[in-house]
């Protein structure tokens, strides 16, 4: 049974950061109670979850026997903005009001550096109105930034794959639109630290990345540095890229990329804000070949 010593809820295990952040806390010695859409009957510490659905009695005891909450879970199987809200937002809003209600001492909120004020995607937006929940109920926000370790998912592992397909790739806005990446492991460290040190009281988002920015083109080129392959670029406006990707979103078709991520490529925070995260003291190791494969 789950006590609320050293015990938490993670959702949205079944993806990238979810599961990593998982796997630190058991390595650090935290009874960690999953809450996942999909769990099978063999699995223990997994209890049924969806943000599509009211929360369950059985959502409530695991939440009464624990002392965190790290909401990751995120469904991007809806992309129209009325999905989004009453999936995503709301649902959120409910599992947070939740945890609240029934005395879970610390939440903590993974959104993303694509939420941000003036932000144009839906899934920036999105997170955006998931924040807004979670200060009404006192969650620490974090936004990380594109996350990467030696077996990426994401954003990360979706460029890999790309590079790791082609030598040919389409570059849009000419790639020099600069990101910040955050390891994972960093990541995960900062997470540990803010739910294991009591003093924290921080009101504003901790952007969980390092402050030194990467461009797309080079962030490609390293990709493809790790796979033994050199690039060449095809420059595309980002209109007509989103477009046809939109349109192959319309008629279902597997393409391994929303047409919603092209929107965030192109409108990225001009000015994130770091000093919260120096505060916190976890240092954040820079995008290079040597640290994406450790």
């Amino acid at each position: 049974m789950i006590e609320r010593k050293n015990a938490c809820v993670i959702t949205g295990t079944s993806g990238y950061v979810g599961r990593r952040i998982r796997d630190y806390f058991v390595e650090n010695d935290w009874t960690v109670c999953e809450l996942k859409h999909n769990c099978r009957s063999d699995e223990s510490l997994v209890t049924a979850y969806s943000l599509e659905e009211e929360i369950s009695a059985g959502v409530v005891n695991v939440l009464e026997k624990s002392n965190l909450l790290i909401h990751c879970a995120y469904d991007f199987r809806v992309i129209d903005r009325q999905s989004v809200l009453r999936v995503n937002v709301n649902g959120s809003g409910r599992l947070l009001n939740t945890a609240k209600r029934v005395g879970v001492k610390k939440v903590i909120v993974i959104s993303t550096m694509s939420a941000f004020d003036g932000c144009k995607s839906l899934y920036g937006m999105a997170k955006l109105a998931i924040e807004s929940e979670a200060r009404k109920t006192g969650a620490i926000i974090v936004r990380p930034g594109l996350v990467f370790g030696k077996s990426a998912g994401g954003m990360v592992g979706t460029l890999e794959r790309l590079v790791s397909r082609s030598r040919i790739v389409p570059l849009i806005g000419e790639g020099r639109q600069v990101f910040y990446l955050a390891h994972e492991n960093d990541l995960c460290s900062l997470i540990l630290k803010i739910a294991t040190e009591a003093a924290f009281d921080i009101t504003e988002p901790i952007v969980a990345a390092s402050e030194k920015g990467k461009r797309f083109k080079d962030i490609l080129q390293i990709l493809a540095s790790i796979n033994g392959k050199k690039l060449t670029f095809i420059p595309l406006p980002w209109g007509p890229a989103w477009g046809g990707v939109k349109l192959l979103e319309l008629v279902r078709a597997p393409i391994g990329i929303r047409s919603d991520s092209i929107i965030s490529l192109v409108n990225l925070n001009p000015m994130p804000s770091f000093e919260l995260t120096k505060q916190i003291g976890v240092v954040f190791r820079e995008f290079t070949h040597e640290t994406a494969v450790v």
